[in-house]
């Protein structure tokens, strides 16, 4: 007695899934038919177009009764711990052939094909020798010895594997093609029958991207905001005037010197300075005086502490009355031109890369009467000179940000005030309240500045906070948590990568400010569901990019092995291992943007990211390398 298939037990399943699915889907030569009739929305319109203006509306029939086969076999496979398909060792493959009919793989010879008649219209079954199980042991092993290159010395002359499906083979290319190179191969990494030698021709696939800013060829640069923000690519780096700050008022003393007078021209406070050693002393009377202020004429203000000494640097009157007195020159925080060592602070001053306002003399626009007189800190909200800014409140009141120094002016980025979202440029102008922003998979990202590298959004996950997912590749125009910036110049997340990320997968993870959204969709399509599409050879794919927008086209190598880098810069290429190319071009500014394929009902399966790629081909990191490897989740 012949034993049943696995394969025909798979059919049997996956048919009685599609019944469940739609009971109305009878297996007849109308069945395509009646399969599109639920992709004919509007939001579908636009790949419809493109699919048949490639292929033909008999190949759109064709194919997405084969998606929906496909989807439905995958639905009743078994996965591992790693959520990698247990696939039964009868089956060889399957892919999408040229006129978009599904065409499964089969190890074995068997006449028991009756199911198979009944999908006749829609699946054709060829006879293999090799079962897929079996090509991916030789994938593993050869993608071992990619990884772990520098302890093979035979891998120098492979240029990169993938598995072909279509002939039941795993494709290996090598950059020097001779017979005797070929026996090395088959003596120092493996010999097996199911590797196919090919030579390596270089393809000039390079990462995607864009140095700064838009390509002046790009597509989509009229359709964002041009509008920067002035402000430093390498940080926070304002000068006083980019910050208003005004002249210092009062007379200026010639030079560096400490207080040069020796007896007060008696403003408000007559007496005698003299110098003992290092420190400076105040007399009345003949006697030194202690916790008191000194006015000289100018009106500037000194600070004598308990110990009877001249103090300098911070100093707190009263609880919450802080100011800061003049240290000496050539000391960290000294400022010129406003009475030497010890004299108060006044208007704005830079203090240890802080910015700090300290209130004006009475009839400045900006004095504030109530807090304490002239030279305390502010902090909260300041009006100068047409302009708002925030400095960071005392600890213990409300709004302070206890990674700020009491009275630092907040700046780049958007912070919660009062329960708003408020956003504040480098110079720490207030630009205004934030409510809300929504990014969508595909859109212009800035790596570092809003002039940094332009790449594009991924897809949405969580690596314990909320985010997307882009190129790690992106991130070799800044540094591991240096910001993002969408296409307004607004900041919108935080990068975290490494180099682990950066090999094999070339993923980073974005931590999205608490007022962004990443959308669930692309314009013109409708959801991006939270799963992890396998990519099948023939399959139509999307993919959504800064500068090419969507485009799409069918999958040509999948579980593929790449060095992805630039032809002029060699010493930054890396390997991708189980990527998948796809048979549409990329640009420039296109690096992270998401890939994704058709499922059911207007609904979108993850494909992953576009890292890499030529006019007419796109390299796509896997979604589920990217989880597996990283332990992020979709969301």
């Amino acid at each position: 007695m012949i034993r049943k298939n696995k394969i025909v037990k798979i059919l049997l399943a996956l048919s009685l899934a599609i019944l469940n699915l739609y009971p109305s889907l009878l297996v007849n030569a109308n069945n395509k038919n009646d399969v599109t009739q639920y992709i004919t929305n509007d939001y579908y319109q636009q790949v419809k177009e493109q699919m048949i203006a490639e292929r033909g509306y008999n190949f759109f029939v064709n194919h997405n009764y084969a998606v929906s086969l496909i989807n439905a076999f995958y639905g009743v496979l078994p996965t591992n711990r790693f959520g990698e398909v247990m696939y039964p060792e009868d089956f060889g493959g399957m892919f999408i052939d040229d006129d978009g009919n599904l065409v499964v793989l089969q190890v074995g010879n068997t006449n028991d094909n009756g199911l198979i008649n009944r999908f006749s219209d829609g699946i054709e079954i060829q006879k293999v020798t090799f079962s897929f199980n079996e090509i991916m042991a030789v994938h593993r092993h050869l993608t071992y010895m990619f990884v772990n290159s520098s302890q093979f010395p035979s891998m120098s002359n492979v240029a990169g594997s993938w598995i072909d499906v279509v002939n039941n083979r795993l494709v290996v290319y090598l950059r020097e093609y001779t017979e005797e190179l070929i026996e090395e191969f088959k003596m120092t990494v493996l010999n097996s029958p199911i590797i196919a030698f090919y030579q390596y021709v270089s393809q000039g696939i390079e990462t995607l991207v864009s140095d700064s800013g838009f390509d002046q060829n790009s597509d989509l640069e009229s359709s964002f905001s041009t509008e920067r923000f002035d402000e430093s690519p390498y940080g926070f780096e304002p000068n006083p005037e980019s910050i208003h700050a005004p002249e210092i008022s009062g007379p200026v003393l010639e030079g560096e010197d400490y207080i040069s007078f020796r007896t007060s021209p008696a403003r408000l406070t007559p007496g005698t300075w003299r110098q003992v050693g290092s420190h400076w002393y105040f007399y009345q009377n003949g006697r030194r005086v202690s916790n008191i202020w000194i006015e000289d004429a100018q009106g500037r203000w000194f600070r004598i502490g308990p110990n009877q000494r001249m103090l300098t640097g911070w100093f707190e009157v009263s609880a919450g009355r802080w100011f800061f007195l003049n240290p000496a020159s050539g000391q960290p925080n000294h400022r010129t031109g406003i009475g030497g060592q010890g004299a108060m602070h006044t208007n704005w001053s830079q203090i240890n890369s802080n910015w700090h306002f300290f209130n004006p003399r009475s009839g400045d626009p900006a004095h504030q009467s109530g807090i304490g007189g002239e030279g305390v800190m502010r902090t909260g909200w300041l009006h100068r000179n047409n302009n708002y800014y925030f400095l960071n409140p005392l600890p213990g009141q409300n709004n302070h940000r206890p990674q700020l120094f009491r009275g630092a002016m907040f700046h780049s980025g958007t912070f919660t005030i009062s329960g708003r979202q408020q956003q504040f440029n480098a110079s720490g102008r207030w630009i205004g309240e934030v409510t809300s922003i929504t990014i969508t998979p595909g859109d212009a990202i800035f790596i570092g500045s809003p002039q940094g590298g332009r790449c594009s959004v991924g897809f949405r996950a969580n690596n314990g906070r909320n985010g997307f997912v882009t190129a790690a590749h992106c991130g070799r125009f800044a540094a591991n948590n240096d910001r993002i910036y969408n296409a307004t110049g607004q900041r919108i997340g935080t990068l975290r990568t490494n180099q682990r990320f950066l090999e094999n997968i070339d993923a980073a993870f974005v931590e999205t400010n608490a007022n962004v959204f990443v959308a669930t969709s692309v314009p013109n399509l409708r959801n991006l569901s939270p799963f992890a599409a396998t990519p099948v050879r023939g399959q139509w794919v999307f993919a959504r990019g800064s500068t090419s927008g969507l485009r799409s086209g069918p999958v040509s190598q999948i579980n593929a092995n790449r060095w992805i880098g630039e032809e002029d810069r060699p010493e930054d290429w890396f390997l991708v291992v189980n990527a998948t190319v796809g048979d549409f071009g990329s640009a420039r500014g296109d690096s992270g943007g998401i890939a994704f394929s058709h499922f059911q009902n207007f609904n979108y399966h993850i494909q992953g990211i576009a890292i890499a790629g030529t006019p007419s081909i796109t390299v796509i990191s896997r979604t589920s390398e990217i989880l597996v490897r990283t332990g992020w989740r979709l969301n």
